[in-house]
């Protein structure tokens, strides 16, 4: 290829040149792609999915109190429930014993402690277990992959069962605290009522006056009002407590499976609390003292009401969000707001009998200015009334207890049972094998680019196009002609006629032809050595030499190549000339056997001297320019690039740079970070030399074949 471009033409000659890597590398990774799809474990993933009903009477009560809870909070909170370790402990114990053996089967490790069974059955669940709520729905997805699928329809089966299971536990031992508390109460007051039965009847029959009264049928009746809502109140009062254990007990279960306990208690709530109490206190005693609704002083507590139940709503959003919006915390946030609710009620509550227990003790005192008997008989039927009317209210509302009881259901549906499914999701062996051959072919076609662009060889006319060089070169490879074995010998010249007289007519005329290398100094450098920097400085000198005068330089100080070429010269040149004040570098200027060809040595290397001393003085710079009006041309022989910096610090004060690549050894890419490293230093790269070119090439030189086939 003429350029470094890549057209689809080239892409496919380039490709069709490299098939090997590309058929190679797709069989390797096809056998690959077969050998992990056969060796590769089935998974399976088994699905279910559950409804969460958002419409049962406790979903509906906090959803009307606490909008900003539900959907999708409530939704996620319950991932977070199924995902529990307090549920996980259940399915272990729901599963039998051949499960619990076949699941701890997967284990490296035998177990003997429960509670080592338990966290890795609970773990392995959890690991290949997904839980997901449908977006905009109050569906759940459970999702499991498993590479057995009997077993994992038998895992996610009781996952999904305990799941129902378990709630509607929850949800029957709520119900049940509540019957059992009324069953406890209203067995309490039917004592109670037989008791003052029996009592009013023994007053009757010695009073043998049953009738009360004008004033002690008035202050009973007001007294009865207040007597009732209190031990209403009381037995709410009661019920509240025994519902706020329940769920302090419920959050306890919790609290042992997390390193840190969740908070259920907040300043501002119970200051908020403190405040709603002592308004709905201050209402019963306005409403005892005769004050009706519509009264301006009950109007502004309504008021204030309204604001203070407002802000308890948003400080309870507030903690909520604060501390359970992450994490395991998440599945407290119900009972958390059921609690602080029922702390709340509690408070009310309290406050409120103690308000009507004042109410009842001026009623009381009013009652003591009755006459003794009507006092008596008062009391006495004041409690009939009061027992008999709280009795029927418990039993009536045991009665309520009992259906509820017996009618609790489960807030959960199963809506589909998990099935095997018909094939795995994983490995796909297709496409496995598919991505395979893509890959292969993929890395193929790589390899091949990356070949061609880090180990093309060299492209010199590229080069020189993409460069801008004026001059360009190619040298063949005359290595194995005897002729050219022979200029090591002292005074051979070359024979005019001959392939390599010849080829040094060529390279006077490439030289004259492209006007750069008249009166001037002309580097001569390579990126690495042995590329035939020396020779070919040589060859440029001695084929100018046919016209002109030429001095030919040696200032590879390190390691000279000149003297090699030319034995028969004294070794003597810079560094006698530097070491020397007195002298001119003409001083050491030697003749050789060739017509107008001059060469100046290294000369003897002295280790106490430096090269860029030598390189970098002033007098050499200055003497070379006033050389250069003696010769018509000045070839150097510098140092190779990538050895030593020497050529970099004098590229800048000669005239011309020539670099030399091995047309067998430098790649295109090489040559082109070394061209570069010139160009980044504000040096022009004026001359390209190709230097061991294939002699078979159809190129300008295709006449050496003429010669050197001749005897």
């Amino acid at each position: 290829m003429e350029k470094n471009t890549i057209s689809l033409n080239n892409i496919f000659s380039i490709i069709g040149k490299n098939i090997v890597i590309l058929l190679a590398s797709t069989i390797l990774f096809l056998l690959i792609g077969i050998v992990l799809a056969i060796t590769s474990k089935r998974v399976y993933r088994l699905q279910g999915s559950a409804l969460l009903n958002l419409s049962s009477s406790n979903m509906q009560s906090a959803q009307s109190m606490y909008m900003w809870y539900y959907m999708p909070n409530i939704m996620n909170n319950q991932v977070y429930l199924i995902k529990s370790y307090a549920l996980m402990e259940r399915v272990y114990n729901t599963f039998p014993e051949e499960i619990k053996r076949e699941i701890l089967s997967y284990s490296e490790v035998k177990f003997t402690k429960k509670q080592d069974k338990i966290d890795f059955i609970s773990n392995f669940i959890l690991a290949s277990l997904t839980i997901k709520p449908m977006e905009d729905s109050d569906v759940i997805i459970f999702s499991l992959d498993i590479n057995d699928p009997e077993l994992g329809k038998i895992i996610l089966t009781t996952v999904m069962e305990t799941y129902k299971n378990y709630d509607q536990e929850i949800q029957k031992e709520e119900t049940e605290m509540v019957k059992k508390f009324l069953e406890q109460e209203t067995e309490a007051y039917r004592e109670k009522l037989d008791n003052s039965e029996t009592l009013l009847k023994v007053a009757k029959t010695k009073f043998k006056s049953p009738y009360l009264g004008n004033e002690a049928k008035t202050i009973l009746n007001k007294y009865s009002d207040f007597q009732q809502d209190y031990y209403k109140n009381k037995i709410n009062l009661a019920e509240k407590k025994e519902h706020f254990k329940f769920l302090q007990n419920k959050i306890i279960q919790f609290k042992g499976q997390l390193k840190n306990s969740p908070p259920i208690y907040s300043d501002k709530i119970n200051f908020l609390i403190k405040k709603i109490s002592d308004l709905e206190a201050l209402k019963i005693s306005l409403k005892a003292a005769g004050y009706t609704e519509n009264n301006e002083k009950m109007n502004d507590i309504n008021n204030k009401l309204g604001i203070l139940y407002k802000d308890f709503k948003k400080e309870m959003k507030n903690f909520i969000d604060s501390n359970y919006s992450n994490g395991s915390f998440a599945i407290y946030q119900q009972d958390i707001l059921n609690l602080l609710n029922i702390q709340k009620e509690i408070a009310i509550l309290n406050a409120k009998n103690d308000s009507l227990s004042d109410i009842l003790d001026k009623y009381e005192n009013e009652l003591t200015n009755l006459p003794e008997k009507q006092l008596e008989l008062t009391k006495l039927i004041r409690n009939v009334s009061i027992n008999e009317k709280i009795y029927n209210m418990l039993k009536e509302r045991l009665e309520e207890s009992k259906i509820q009881n017996e009618g609790v259901l489960s807030k959960i549906t199963i809506i589909d049972k998990p099935v095997i499914p018909s094939g795995p999701i994983k490995p796909k062996r297709r496409m496995m094998v598919i991505i395979g051959i893509f890959f292969g072919l993929f890395l193929g076609l790589f390899l091949i680019m990356l070949k061609y662009y880090l180990f093309t060889p060299i492209n010199g006319l590229y080069l020189k196009e993409k460069f801008k060089i004026p001059f360009y070169l190619e040298i063949p490879n005359f290595s194995k002609i005897k002729e050219f074995k022979e200029l090591n010998e002292s005074k051979i010249k070359i024979n005019p006629n001959s392939a390599i007289g010849e080829y040094l007519h060529f390279i006077r005329l490439n030289c004259e032809a492209s006007k750069m290398m008249e009166n001037s100094l002309c580097l001569i450098t390579s990126p690495k050595p042995n590329m035939g920097k020396s020779t070919v400085s040589f060859l440029l000198a001695y084929a100018n030499s046919l016209q002109k005068k030429v001095l030919l330089l040696d200032l590879d100080l390190k390691k000279p190549g000149i003297k090699t070429i030319l034995p028969e010269l004294k070794n003597k040149g810079l560094f006698e000339y530097y070491k020397d004040d007195k002298k001119k570098l003409k001083d050491y200027i030697q003749k050789t056997h060739i017509d107008n060809l001059d060469v100046l040595l290294t000369g003897v290397q002295d280790e106490n001297i430096y090269s860029l001393d030598i390189l970098l003085s002033q007098r050499l710079k200055d003497e070379l320019n006033e050389l250069k009006k003696e010769y018509g041309m000045i070839f150097i022989d510098s140092a190779p690039l990538n050895v030593t910096t020497d050529t970099l610090s004098i590229g800048k004060w000669v005239d011309h740079i020539a670099i030399i690549f091995d047309a067998n050894k430098s790649t295109l890419s090489a040559s082109e970070v070394t061209i570069q490293r010139f160009l980044n230093l504000n040096i022009k790269i004026d001359g390209l030399i190709i230097n061991f070119k294939g002699i078979k090439q159809k190129d300008n030189y295709y006449y050496y074949n003429y010669y050197s086939d001749e005897k």
